[in-house]
């Protein structure tokens, strides 16, 4: 076999390869249109008509809504969780995966993360760091399919007088009762 045969069958091997791995890059990113909730195949999502969709007031935008401090809401002390759904049990409920972390007046400080025992000792003021810290994390190694949006301050709560509580929801008491 001379040398340059040999050349030539190297310079096909070569090209062979970088279309196969071209194409298995292709192949493990899809371009396809991601949604939050994945809809069955051959089903449409339900859209109500005009008539039986429920009346909505919205509430108009306050200026009150602005960002407020962790302290003005959280007692010192306090647990913080936050839950992202991981996957459904046999009976079909779905089953999440939680951080928790402890407000210290100031900061909130992960004391406790089974899926990732990474963020355990993370310390921030922002609640969002935490979240998508986490879910960045989830995805990472494969236990969530896909990130999505989220507002940090709907999906960490606390639990007082046995009542489950967002963020949000507290910011909004308090704001209320400022008026």
């Amino acid at each position: 076999m001379s040398t340059e045969s040999i050349l030539q069958r190297l310079a096909y091997a070569e090209n062979a390869i970088t279309q196969l791995k071209s194409e298995v890059q292709r192949l493990s990113h899809p371009q396809a249109f991601q949604t939050s909730i994945p809809l069955l195949p051959g089903r449409r999502p339900y859209v109500p008509h005009e008539r039986d969709a429920p009346i909505r007031v919205e509430r108009p935008y306050r200026q009150e809504e602005a960002p407020m401090p962790l302290s003005e809401i959280l007692q010192n002390g306090e647990t913080v969780s936050f839950a992202i759904n991981t996957s459904k049990d046999h009976t079909g409920n779905s089953v999440a995966s939680t951080v928790l972390s402890t407000f210290d007046g100031t900061n909130l400080t992960v004391t406790e993360c089974a899926a990732m025992p990474s963020l355990v000792g993370r310390v921030t003021t922002k609640p969002g760091e935490i979240l998508f810290a986490f879910m960045n994390g989830l995805h990472a190694t494969g236990i969530i399919q896909r990130t999505f949006h989220a507002l940090p301050w709907r999906m960490a709560s606390v639990t007082r007088d046995g009542q489950r509580l967002s963020l949000a929801q507290l910011r909004r008491e308090k704001q209320d009762r400022a008026q």
